[in-house]
């Protein structure tokens, strides 16, 4: 990360750089931070149609079987049944769906069925086949004991489910039998996998498919079990198309295990907390630093709840950071204070209380806040539901439940993908006089073309200007332009600056224009314009250790004084807990924090480099 300090100049030179911060002593703690951001790189996939970006959860429950209409009757063997009736509209993988097959093999699909499916034992990893999806419960050769599958569509729109029931299977050359239910959710477009008595008799093992496929075999969302024991808590999330459970005398789904997968876009709250109190409230909410950032200032909201998930969400990618600034109104209290609590549903579950759920908890009550965190590296792209309550008593409060005071906000962030075509080198080019420049610029691994821009958001792309190199029109000034990578799948959506710099060519006068020099008494003027310049001075982007061209001074402690950092870094003070993210072209910057009780403070760097 650069950090470069500018002077214009003229004949004389500059041989000290001083960086002054001084903080006004004041009740509440201020804090503050020096750090630049680069250009950071990604991709946007729309409405994040793969089945690999799905959720996943399980839990034990209740299983109820179901009597509904036949779609295959016994006996049966390798059997179909095509374009059923769900009753509603189901999306799945991006793609709305009216209808759905059975598959007896213990699995259903979306999309172009042909009876010839259901000779297949692996719809997950097959390749080749017509249909645009499949649900797979426990997909092996298996057959009737008797029953018929059904399916049936319970409850009132919009929030109706679809059941699709085996009762009763047996595998191939096997007894014991298997009970299990496939169930599609009206609106919030969930997947459950219920099982119910499952009682396999016999050491060999057999292996079935579990999980999700989308229109490809390459993209799949399934589980993989490697131990000989009951499936809750013994599967993983599978590696490979081909990754299957197993099923045998000691290993096989506990009654009432239930599999769920959630879509990227789903989120939703097991509790809606409340206050009656309107005079302490949250009045702003700020995510800045993001891709997309997003902003809303509100007063109290009756209930002591403000449902806001419905606003555009502030957009971020995986192992990145996400700044969220608070501030709090209490009515006539001219310096209000109160303690804030914030809280992510990582796992989609409804509640807050689960490992790393709690994003922010001091224990000091402000009037205003900034605070940071990082999304997990690894979590899907798709919508994230962020909780937010204030209360003006104490620190000791939870994500649900009533309060005397304060208010309670929700929103939603969405993770987008990262996108692996980067700009990792963008040097600035110098020209003297008018003309034009050639730019150049380096990209990561991959990169198949470039984009130019002279806008560095919206507008359209340079016509023609596709390679990593650029010549400019004629310039008679200093001029920034933009570009980005493309791979051939995605671009990168933050344009990365690169500036071509025109050193002015001084201006000669004579007066007279025409001179005649005759005697002591007559003179020659010359003078110069248009020379001033603006020079780089010092550019430090502390690649190496230390403050690199910089020394510290003032009477900062270990904590506040200025040290390097490597991002993406969250402070660690009591109140002001910003995550500082260096972007993509140098990881490293300088920081420093100053915590003000009763005592301003003075923290200094500076470098004694000639130039």
């Amino acid at each position: 990360m650069s950090n470069s300090y500018k002077k214009e100049r003229g004949s004389s030179g500059f041989s000290k750089v001083l960086v002054r911060f001084y903080v006004i002593a004041s009740k509440i703690q201020n804090m503050l931070l020096f750090y630049a951001i680069t250009g950071l790189s990604l991709c946007f996939h729309t409405g994040h149609s793969q089945v690999r970006y799905y959720n996943f959860s399980e839990r034990i429950s209740a299983y109820s079987s179901i009597s509904g209409t036949t779609a295959i009757a016994a006996p049966w063997d390798n059997a179909s049944a095509i374009d059923l009736p769900i009753g509603f509209t189901f999306n799945y993988d991006g793609t709305n769906y009216t209808t759905f097959s059975v598959l007896s093999n213990g699995f259903i699909t979306f999309g172009t069925t042909v009876p010839n499916d259901a000779l297949g034992y692996n719809p997950i990893s097959v390749n080749g086949v017509g249909f645009s999806g499949a649900i797979s419960a426990l997909t092996m050769d298996i057959r009737d004991n008797g029953s018929p599958i059904t399916y049936t569509t319970t409850g009132s729109s919009p929030f109706r489910t679809l059941i699709i029931q085996w009762a009763n299977v047996r595998r191939i050359g096997q007894s014991g039998n298997f009970n299990f239910q496939i169930q599609l959710k009206e609106s919030s477009n969930l997947i459950q996998i219920v099982y119910g008595s499952c009682s396999p008799n016999g050491s060999t093992p057999l292996y079935a498919e579990v999980g999700l496929r989308g229109a490809s075999n390459s993209d799949y969302n399934n589980r993989i079990q490697n131990t000989n024991a009951v499936w809750y808590g013994s599967t993983n999330p599978g590696t490979s198309n081909t990754d299957t459970c197993i099923t045998q005398d000691n290993s096989y789904p506990n009654n009432g295990l239930t599999y769920t997968w959630y879509p990227p876009d789903y989120t939703t709250a097991s509790c809606n907390p409340s206050s009656d109190f309107s005079t302490y409230y949250i009045s702003s909410f700020r995510i800045t630093g993001s891709i997309v950032e997003a902003s809303n200032n509100s007063g109290f909201t009756s209930g002591g709840y403000a449902n806001y998930t419905g606003r555009t969400p502030a957009q971020q990618i995986p192992g990145s950071d996400i700044n969220i600034s608070i501030a709090v109104a209490s009515g006539p209290v001219p310096f209000p204070t109160q303690y804030i609590k914030a809280w992510v549903d990582w796992n989609k579950n409804g509640d807050f209380t689960d490992a790393g759920e709690t994003v922010f908890s001091p224990t000091i009550s402000v009037s205003s806040t900034t605070f940071g965190f990082v999304i997990p590296a690894g979590t899907n792209p798709g919508n994230y539901r962020v909780r937010i309550r204030s209360y003006l008593s104490s620190s000791s409060f939870s994500s649900c439940g009533s309060l005397s005071n304060g208010e309670t906000e929700d929103y939603l962030i969405k993770v987008i993908p990262d996108c692996g075509a980067k700009i990792t080198s963008a040097p600035t080019v110098e020209s003297c006089g008018t003309g034009p420049v050639t730019l150049s610029v380096t990209g990561s691994s991959g990169v198949t073309s470039y984009r130019w821009y002279t806008t560095d958001t919206g507008g359209s792309p340079i016509s023609g200007a596709t390679a990593a190199s650029y010549t400019t029109p004629s310039l008679s000034t200093t001029t920034t332009y933009y570009v980005t990578a493309l791979n051939g799948t995605c671009e990168s959506l933050t344009r990365t600056p690169i500036i071509a710099k025109i050193k002015p060519v001084p201006n000669i006068t004579i007066t007279p224009a025409s001179p005649e020099i005759c005697g002591d008494s007559d003179y020659l003027q010359i003078s110069a314009a248009g020379s001033t310049e603006v020079v780089e001075l010092l550019n430090e982007n502390f690649a190496g250790t230390g403050l690199g061209s910089f020394t510290k001074s003032g009477n900062g402690t270990t904590t506040t004084e200025w040290q390097q950092k490597t991002s993406v870094f969250t402070t660690t003070t009591a109140t002001w807990k910003p995550a500082i993210n260096s972007g993509s072209i140098g990881n490293k910057f300088a920081f420093t924090t100053s915590d003000v009780n009763t005592t301003g403070k003075i923290l200094i760097m500076t470098t004694t480099n000639s130039v």
